[in-house]
């Protein structure tokens, strides 16, 4: 895969796939420890995520592989940051406060791109471990009632799987909102879909 932008760019058919992968790697973490050897991370947080940026060091370390932070030069475009990035690693992984900067990203990078957030578009990786938690969990992703409590306004980890829960059958959805504020039109565009 050349890049993992967006949750969207995946099928219902390769979703699975990579649902089963993900329940696989879980379930068989030891098969795993030389997949990224000879292989560079290069983790390029341009917004801080402590969490998200210690969670691809360490599976990329217990994978083989190793990583290196990479610092933009003040007054570096986003192209030439990456250009520069995909000549001394072997896949990107990209956290931008700009909505587009992962997509972006991945049209200039000759290496791989994982999105791992791109402002309050998209945080696909969040998204597919949360789906793969629902599936590992519950052994299915049809016919469920499915809760959402907090503040749905710009929330992409909800977008995200109301995007993926959508293209299973049967599946209710429902919405408490901290703030009293009503459930995003884009959020019910999906779900009309």
């Amino acid at each position: 895969m050349k890049k993992f932008v967006d949750i969207t760019d995946f099928t219902r058919e390769e979703l699975r796939e990579a649902i089963n992968l993900v329940t696989f790697i879980k379930d068989n973490q030891h098969m795993y420890t030389k997949e990224m050897e000879n292989r560079t991370l290069v983790s390029a947080f341009f917004e801080d995520d402590r969490n998200a940026k210690m969670t691809f060091a360490t599976a990329v370390t217990r994978m083989g592989g190793s990583f290196f932070e990479f610092q933009q030069r003040e007054g570096e475009t986003l192209r030439d940051a990456v250009m520069t990035m995909s000549s001394c690693g072997d896949l990107i992984v990209l956290k931008h406060p700009k909505k587009g900067a992962a997509r972006a990203a991945s049209l200039y990078a000759t290496i791989p791109v994982i999105n791992a957030g791109d402002g309050d578009r998209a945080y696909p990786v969040k998204t597919l471990a949360d789906i793969s938690s629902v599936w590992i969990e519950k052994n299915h992703i049809s016919n469920m009632k499915i809760g959402f409590v907090g503040d749905f306004s710009n929330n992409a980890l909800v977008r995200g799987l109301l995007q993926c829960l959508n293209i299973y059958k049967g599946n209710e959805f429902y919405f408490i909102s901290a703030n009293g504020k009503p459930i995003p039109d884009d959020f019910i565009s999906i779900m009309d879909k």
